[in-house]
């Protein structure tokens, strides 16, 4: 007697739907690096008496819940959210908790606040960065709704929590979510529709 290795909720080939993952991770390997960007200022910038000459962003570190940490301090300010990652505000503070620059204890030595007071236009320059990795699908629409969503179809197809997803890093997150949706969209095909 042999076992089938089916998927009980798709019907689908579990062994399948793995190789089509690892397929999608080692595609997703090849794309160029969009999670990190070194900004290097025309002129030396000072901000209460720290002088920068570049800085740099890592966009991977971010999580979903600095998305909807984020989405929450600008309600807080009674800024309402339509698309994130059209609001200045938000990519302006996105920047700031990807900046990797910090002092001696390990704490921020950048926060919204220091990029507001850039240039303007080394302040777009680095929002523009954060658009680009924004536009790559990890920010998502109205109040982080399609993002939790993600996080809650994730959760009920692996038998986990939402919140382990909300912890992950933007840009593998953006990996598993690709996978649960090919695995999702073969199961459909397989099952006539």
């Amino acid at each position: 007697m042999s076992i089938e290795k089916k998927d009980i909720r798709t019907g689908g080939d579990i062994e399948g739907a793995a190789e089509a993952a690892a397929k999608l991770e080692e595609a997703a390997a090849k794309e160029p690096d969009i999670t990190s960007y070194t900004h290097t200022f025309k002129n030396p910038f000072t901000y209460q008496d720290h002088t920068y000459e570049t800085l740099t962003f890592n966009w991977g570190a971010l999580t979903g819940n600095d998305h909807l940490e984020i989405e929450s301090e600008l309600l807080m300010r009674g800024k309402t959210l339509v698309s994130p990652e059209f609001s200045g505000d938000f990519l302006c503070r996105m920047a700031a908790r990807a900046c990797t620059e910090r002092n001696a204890d390990g704490f921020r030595t950048v926060s919204a606040d220091t990029l507001k007071a850039m240039p303007m236009r080394e302040f777009q320059k680095i929002c523009k960065r954060a658009v680009f990795f924004a536009a790559c699908g990890v920010i998502t629409g109205k109040d982080g709704l399609w993002l939790r969503k993600q996080f809650l179809a994730l959760a009920k197809n692996n038998c986990t929590p939402a919140t382990a997803w909300s912890a992950m890093r933007l840009w593998e997150l953006r990996l598993w979510i690709k996978a649960n949706n090919a695995v999702i969209e073969e199961g459909e095909s397989s099952n006539g529709g």
